[in-house]
C-alpha cells in the first residue's frame, strides 16, 4: 500500500517522530473511532460538528442532517477537515504536569461530494449502518425513499491525511 503523501498541510510540526504515513495505520484509527468531527468555514467563522461516519475503502462516508449549513457547504465542495480521535488510556503521573493521554488520531483534508440517490446511497447507508451497528441492517425494514432523502451522506477521499 502506498504511503500517505507528506505536504505542508499534513506534515506534523510538533513531535514529528510520532507521525505515520502508513495507510494501514490511518485505516486502523478510522476503523476504531465512532464519531468524526467535521470542520469548515460557515459565514466566515469556523464550525466543528460531530457526525457519524464509516470508512469505505479510501473514502469516508459522513452522515448528518440535510438542514446543517456546514454539511450543505461541504456537499457543494467547500474545503473541510475531518478529525477522528481514539482515546486508548489516561496516564496518571505523580504530578498533574506529567499526566497525559494516550491516543491515536487522524485528520483528513479534502472536499466532499454528496453520495448520489438510489443504489449508491443505499449501499453507503448500509456501510455506515454495518460499521456502527453490525448486523442491524438485516434485522430492520429497508429504508424508504423518504428515509434515504432525510439525511445527508457525503463522501470524502481519505487520501490527504495526517
Amino acid at each position: 500500500m502506498d504511503p500517505l503523501p507528506l505536504t505542508d498541510r499534513t506534515r506534523l510540526t510538533r513531535l514529528p517522530t510520532l507521525q505515520s504515513t502508513d495507510r494501514a495505520a490511518l485505516h486502523d484509527v478510522l476503523d476504531a473511532g465512532l464519531v468524526a468531527h467535521v470542520a469548515g468555514i460557515v459565514d466566515g467563522a469556523p464550525v466543528v460538528l460531530p457526525v457519524a461516519y464509516a470508512r469505505d475503502g479510501d473514502r469516508l462516508l459522513l452522515h448528518g442532517s440535510t438542514g446543517g449549513g456546514l454539511l450543505r457547504r461541504a456537499a457543494a465542495a467547500a474545503p473541510l477537515s475531518v478529525a477522528v480521535t481514539v482515546l486508548d488510556g489516561l496516564v496518571f503521573a505523580r504530578s498533574l504536569y506529567d499526566s497525559s493521554m494516550n491516543y491515536r488520531s487522524a485528520v483528513v483534508f479534502g472536499r466532499a461530494e454528496a453520495v448520489g440517490d438510489g443504489d449508491a446511497k443505499l449501499r453507503a447507508m448500509r456501510v455506515l449502518s454495518e460499521r456502527l451497528m453490525p448486523g442491524r441492517w438485516a434485522e430492520v425494514r429497508p429504508p424508504t425513499k423518504r428515509n434515504a432523502s432525510s439525511g445527508t451522506l457525503l463522501s470524502v477521499p481519505a487520501t490527504s491525511a495526517a
